[in-house]
Protein backbone atom coordinates (compact mmCIF):
# COMPACT_ATOMS: atom_id res chain seq x y z
CA UNK A 1 0.00 0.00 0.00
CA UNK A 2 2.61 2.15 0.52
CA UNK A 3 4.36 1.61 -2.56
CA UNK A 4 0.97 2.94 -4.50
CA UNK A 5 1.10 6.31 -1.86
CA UNK A 6 4.36 7.16 -3.16
CA UNK A 7 3.92 6.08 -6.82
CA UNK A 8 0.49 8.30 -6.51
CA UNK A 9 2.54 11.30 -4.88
CA UNK A 10 5.28 11.17 -7.77
CA UNK A 11 3.02 10.89 -9.98
CA UNK A 12 1.02 14.41 -8.63
CA UNK A 13 4.53 16.38 -8.49
CA UNK A 14 4.91 14.91 -12.56
CA UNK A 15 1.72 16.15 -13.33
CA UNK A 16 1.71 19.58 -11.14
CA UNK A 17 5.21 20.19 -12.60
CA UNK A 18 4.11 19.79 -16.19
CA UNK A 19 1.42 22.68 -14.98
CA UNK A 20 2.98 24.94 -13.80
CA UNK A 21 5.76 25.16 -15.94
CA UNK A 22 3.66 25.58 -19.51
CA UNK A 23 5.31 28.46 -21.36
CA UNK A 24 2.72 31.35 -22.02
CA UNK A 25 2.62 32.25 -25.80
CA UNK A 26 1.54 35.42 -27.22
CA UNK A 27 0.49 35.07 -31.06
CA UNK A 28 -0.87 38.71 -31.86
CA UNK A 29 2.02 40.84 -30.86
CA UNK A 30 1.88 43.97 -31.81
CA UNK A 31 5.46 45.26 -31.16
CA UNK A 32 4.36 47.72 -28.66
CA UNK A 33 4.09 46.08 -25.75
CA UNK A 34 6.58 47.09 -22.97
CA UNK A 35 8.42 45.65 -19.89
CA UNK A 36 11.70 46.74 -17.63
CA UNK A 37 14.70 45.80 -18.10
CA UNK A 38 17.90 46.23 -16.06
CA UNK A 39 20.74 47.96 -17.17
CA UNK A 40 23.53 46.40 -15.16
CA UNK A 41 21.95 43.80 -12.99
CA UNK A 42 20.07 43.83 -9.95
CA UNK A 43 20.03 47.18 -8.01
CA UNK A 44 21.02 48.75 -11.20
CA UNK A 45 19.08 50.94 -13.60
CA UNK A 46 16.45 50.26 -15.56
CA UNK A 47 14.51 50.88 -18.56
CA UNK A 48 11.28 50.12 -20.75
CA UNK A 49 11.93 47.88 -23.69
CA UNK A 50 9.56 47.16 -26.36
CA UNK A 51 8.91 42.79 -27.16
CA UNK A 52 10.11 44.08 -31.21
CA UNK A 53 13.68 44.95 -29.92
CA UNK A 54 13.77 42.23 -28.14
CA UNK A 55 12.21 39.63 -30.91
CA UNK A 56 14.47 41.01 -33.57
CA UNK A 57 11.31 41.61 -35.52
CA UNK A 58 9.99 45.23 -36.19
CA UNK A 59 6.39 46.68 -36.89
CA UNK A 60 5.23 47.43 -40.21
CA UNK A 61 3.16 49.95 -41.71
CA UNK A 62 1.08 49.68 -45.18
CA UNK A 63 0.75 52.73 -47.40
CA UNK A 64 -1.91 52.74 -49.77
CA UNK A 65 -2.41 54.15 -53.44
CA UNK A 66 -2.37 57.73 -53.98
CA UNK A 67 -0.63 60.31 -55.82
CA UNK A 68 1.15 62.42 -53.07
CA UNK A 69 1.73 60.57 -49.87
CA UNK A 70 3.80 61.70 -46.71
CA UNK A 71 4.48 59.03 -44.58
CA UNK A 72 5.92 59.69 -40.73
CA UNK A 73 6.49 56.32 -39.08
CA UNK A 74 7.65 56.37 -35.67
CA UNK A 75 10.40 53.94 -34.12
CA UNK A 76 7.54 51.06 -33.74
CA UNK A 77 7.68 50.82 -37.36
CA UNK A 78 10.22 49.41 -39.11
CA UNK A 79 9.11 48.69 -42.51
CA UNK A 80 6.95 50.95 -44.77
CA UNK A 81 5.00 48.52 -47.58
CA UNK A 82 3.36 49.97 -51.00
CA UNK A 83 0.43 48.09 -51.15
CA UNK A 84 -0.84 50.21 -54.15
CA UNK A 85 1.29 52.97 -57.12
CA UNK A 86 2.14 56.13 -55.74
CA UNK A 87 3.27 58.62 -57.99
CA UNK A 88 4.99 60.87 -55.35
CA UNK A 89 6.17 59.31 -51.75
CA UNK A 90 8.10 61.56 -49.16
CA UNK A 91 9.05 59.23 -46.23
CA UNK A 92 10.68 60.66 -43.22
CA UNK A 93 12.73 58.32 -41.54
CA UNK A 94 11.48 57.69 -37.84
CA UNK A 95 12.55 60.59 -34.98
CA UNK A 96 13.77 59.72 -32.40
CA UNK A 97 15.64 56.58 -33.61
CA UNK A 98 17.54 53.88 -31.34
CA UNK A 99 20.88 52.99 -32.11
CA UNK A 100 21.03 49.61 -34.71
CA UNK A 101 17.13 50.78 -35.60
CA UNK A 102 17.16 49.02 -39.24
CA UNK A 103 14.01 50.86 -41.63
CA UNK A 104 12.79 50.29 -44.99
CA UNK A 105 10.85 51.70 -47.49
CA UNK A 106 9.20 48.69 -49.69
CA UNK A 107 7.49 48.76 -53.21
CA UNK A 108 5.16 45.91 -52.19
CA UNK A 109 3.30 45.57 -55.66
CA UNK A 110 3.91 44.03 -58.74
CA UNK A 111 5.07 46.62 -60.77
CA UNK A 112 7.64 49.17 -60.68
CA UNK A 113 7.01 53.04 -59.47
CA UNK A 114 7.94 55.26 -62.30
CA UNK A 115 7.96 57.91 -59.97
CA UNK A 116 9.67 59.73 -57.15
CA UNK A 117 10.60 58.16 -53.81
CA UNK A 118 12.52 60.63 -51.85
CA UNK A 119 13.75 60.13 -48.24
CA UNK A 120 14.58 62.79 -45.41
CA UNK A 121 15.62 63.35 -41.76
CA UNK A 122 14.18 65.57 -39.38
CA UNK A 123 15.79 67.65 -36.60
CA UNK A 124 13.83 67.32 -34.08
CA UNK A 125 14.05 65.95 -31.21
CA UNK A 126 17.34 64.23 -32.50
CA UNK A 127 19.48 66.04 -34.97
CA UNK A 128 19.70 63.29 -37.45
CA UNK A 129 21.18 63.49 -41.09
CA UNK A 130 21.42 60.89 -44.09
CA UNK A 131 24.52 59.82 -45.34
CA UNK A 132 23.51 59.65 -48.63
CA UNK A 133 20.91 61.48 -50.29
CA UNK A 134 17.69 59.34 -51.72
CA UNK A 135 15.80 61.47 -53.75
CA UNK A 136 13.59 61.07 -56.77
CA UNK A 137 14.25 57.45 -56.90
CA UNK A 138 12.34 54.56 -58.66
CA UNK A 139 11.70 51.67 -56.96
CA UNK A 140 10.89 48.54 -59.01
CA UNK A 141 8.28 45.42 -58.13
CA UNK A 142 8.89 43.92 -54.91
CA UNK A 143 12.06 46.02 -54.31
CA UNK A 144 13.58 47.61 -51.51
CA UNK A 145 15.68 50.61 -49.65
CA UNK A 146 16.67 49.87 -46.27
CA UNK A 147 19.22 52.40 -43.51
CA UNK A 148 20.10 51.92 -40.46
CA UNK A 149 20.52 54.29 -37.37
CA UNK A 150 24.13 55.15 -35.67
CA UNK A 151 22.87 56.78 -32.49
CA UNK A 152 27.12 57.88 -31.80
CA UNK A 153 26.67 60.46 -34.87
CA UNK A 154 22.93 60.43 -35.71
CA UNK A 155 23.46 59.09 -38.67
CA UNK A 156 21.11 56.91 -40.89
CA UNK A 157 23.33 54.56 -43.62
CA UNK A 158 21.84 53.12 -46.15
CA UNK A 159 22.52 48.99 -46.48
CA UNK A 160 20.71 48.66 -49.34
Amino acid sequence: MRRYLIAGAILALALAGGAIAQQLTFYNLTGAETFVVSIGGIGGQSTYATINQVRNSSGYQLVATGTTVASAPTNAVGNLIATGAITTWNVTLPNPAFDGEVFSVVNGTGSSFSSNTTVTTTTTPQNQTLAQTYSSQTLSAGASAEWQFDYATLTWYRRR
